[in-house]
């Protein structure tokens, strides 16, 4: 009887991010060769703020991990960023002897593997410096005081050191890994300052690279020939970006190759802890002067990213669809297949808590440790295209014919289903390794997440009876609201400030409207997906709630729009708007400052303010405070 191959668990995030993509690829490769198979463990939010609902639902997907099943751990906890999410992986694993790899951060009881970004940049350093001879070198790092910008700007100060180059201060800035600080940057000393272009401006990665590239040939200077621009990650613009970008990238094959070699040591018996480092792989090209390397094949690159744009358009549209259908439903097991079929998935497993939808509770007490229900019912289960009945089985069982996607060579990959922090189930798939079908699952996970989420709440308002009146009126609350961010919609907002006209408020009270308009979402939406544009849209709804210290009415008018409405005394009217904008504009920096994204959230503005003196023309008020808005966009884009 032929064997069947052994389990190696992977706790990540965000999978459909490009660098986790290419890591995955690489190291599933080695992984089949050495007779294993992956199991990723994926939460579909990136983890990084503490305490907010959704991701505590989403990291629930760490609790449904197999340990007894398990060969081998491999964790990243610098994408995970839950530091306690991590400890408890590694905790259980230890406890039952399973070995594990750490990747990029050094934890008791783990092997850790981690690349040579250090080595690497100080190379690059060096070739631009001695191949082309460079001499007034400047550099954009990261973030001040972050780990990799830091050691990238040691790595820089060394190369110089070593070629007999003063190192300058004056010649560092930190574009937090992202063009709009890059921009400020480049503004800043070229055009207020007036320096003269230096040789080489080198990068800490590629979306700054591209930032200075596409700044300086606005201003009419030719890459490489009057100043060389380079940059690091490899992402895949740089391959189109003209010149194209010379780069490093990480060497993921090398990296899974010695984590199968690691597993394949420790589960012989050796138990040394010895770490190691990897390399990268630099990719000279144009941007340095390496006019030799082959060019790139743009029309294949370019044919990948309107590939990547229409399968975007057709995951929006799957979406729409299954939220239709799903309004037309009356029970819960309609659900499942109806939105498998839409997204099209040949395997798919689809779980939900047996409680999920009984009364008295409905789950709502599925939360952090108690995230999951005993047993499970699985609703829908697919394997290679072929159906299998619905089932009940214990949730330590996971998948109930694993034996079938452990003939595959594909990793399995199991998300968590959650609304807010409420956990509903889980999801399992099993597709090509392929970056768009990643982000699939990830459009899947959060629509079927907000869907399960209101429809949770008919069933709830189905069954509800006297002893639930409370339950009844909350619920009825969900169609007031934004499912995305959780603020009021439209007819929330009216409803809910035309109750506040509506009662009482002190004489000589002043109503104050404010228009906000999230910056350049087109841009995000294209650059980076329309999962980051969603995420800088609850930024920004995060942002006005936390700014709101008055009982202001807070609503998402649909796309990048949002209002805010608020009653205060007259003789506060004059202060109120500026204190607002600035705990607002506060809000956004910081989050800019600590959330490692490659683009700014921004927002514009406006308000307008009116006595309560009889009716009031909230329509009205609404207009002249997108008119403030747009005269304060008018001034971002002036500003750029």
């Amino acid at each position: 009887m032929e064997q069947e191959p052994k389990l190696i668990g992977v706790c990540l995030s965000t999978l459909f991010d490009e660098d986790r993509y290419n890591f995955v690829k690489k190291l599933n490769k080695h992984a089949i060769d050495g007779g294993y198979r992956l199991m990723i463990f994926n939460s579909v939010t990136d983890l990084y703020e503490r305490y907010n609902k959704n991701n505590e639902g989403a990291s629930s997907v760490f609790k449904l991990i197999p340990y007894k099943k398990l060969s081998a751990m491999i964790i990243f906890p610098n994408i995970l960023h839950n530091e306690e999410i991590v400890a408890e992986v590694v905790e259980k694993c230890c406890k039952r002897g399973i070995p594990v790899i750490s990747v990029d951060k050094e934890i008791e009881g783990c092997i850790c593997l981690s690349f040579n970004y250090t080595d690497a940049f100080e190379t690059l350093c060096c070739h631009i410096i001695e191949v082309h001879g460079a001499k007034n070198v400047y550099l954009i790092t990261g973030t001040e005081g972050n780990n990799y910008a830091e050691e990238r700007r040691a790595a820089y100060r060394r190369a110089l050191e070593a070629n007999g180059i003063v190192y300058d201060e004056d010649k560092v800035g930190y574009g937090n890994f992202w063009e709009g600080p890059t921009n400020d940057i480049l503004l800043q000393w070229f055009d207020i300052e007036k320096r003269k272009v230096p040789d080489a401006i080198i990068c800490a990665n590629d979306t700054m690279a591209i930032a200075v590239s596409s700044f300086l040939q606005k201003r009419g200077y030719s890459i490489p020939e009057e100043c060389i621009v380079t940059g690091f990650d490899g992402i895949e613009q740089s391959k189109i970006h003209i010149p194209p970008l010379t780069t490093c990238i990480p060497d993921y094959d090398n990296m899974g190759r010695l984590i199968i070699k690691k597993i394949n040591s420790a589960l012989a018996g050796d138990n040394s802890l010895e770490g190691a480092r990897v390399g990268f792989n630099i990719m000279y090209s144009r941007s340095c002067g390496c006019s030799n390397i082959a060019s790139p094949d743009f029309n294949m690159s370019i044919q990948t990213l309107i590939n990547h744009i229409k399968k975007s358009d057709e995951r929006q549209t799957m979406m729409c669809s299954m939220q239709s259908a799903i309004s037309k439903m009356a029970d819960i097991n309609e659900l499942a297949p109806a939105m498998i079929d839409k997204f099209s998935f040949h395997t798919a497993i689809f779980a939900v808590n047996n409680d999920a939808f009984d009364p008295p509770n409905f789950g709502c007490n599925r939360k952090g440790d108690n995230s999951f229900s005993k047993k499970v019912d699985i609703l829908h289960q697919r394997y290679y295209w072929f159906d299998i009945a619905s089932c009940t089985i214990e949730l330590n069982e996971l998948i109930p014919h694993s034996e079938l996607m452990l003939k595959r060579k594909e990793p399995i990959v199991v998300c968590a289903v959650n609304f807010m922090d409420m956990v509903m189930g889980y999801c399992v798939f099993q597709p090509e390794i392929d970056i768009d079908e990643y982000q699939k699952i990830h459009a899947f996970v959060s629509a079927v997440g907000a869907a399960l989420g209101n429809f949770h709440g008919k069933i709830q308002i189905s069954a509800i009876n006297k002893q639930l009146m409370l339950a009844n009126d909350e619920l009825s609350l969900l169609s007031r609201r934004d499912f995305m961010t959780g603020l009021f919609n439209r007819r929330g907002f009216f409803d809910k400030l035309n109750e506040m006209l509506l009662s009482e408020y002190p004489k000589n009270s002043t109503i104050v409207v404010i228009s906000a308009d999230l910056d350049r979402l087109k841009y995000i939406n294209d650059n980076f997906g329309h999962a980051e544009g969603d995420d800088a849209i609850c930024t920004v709804s995060r942002a006005l709630v936390s700014s709101s210290v008055q009982g202001e009415v807070c609503a998402r008018f649909g796309g990048d729009e949002f209002c805010v409405a608020a009653i205060v005394a007259e003789g506060d009217a004059g202060y109120y708007f500026n204190d607002f904008k600035e705990r607002f504009c506060d809000y956004l920096y910081d989050y800019n400052r600590k959330s490692g994204k490659q683009y700014i959230v921004n927002a514009s503005i406006g308000c307008c303010v009116e006595k309560i003196c009889g009716r009031v023309d909230i329509e009205g008020m609404i207009r002249v405070a997108d008119g403030n808005m747009y005269v304060d966009k008018m001034e971002h884009k002036k500003n750029k």
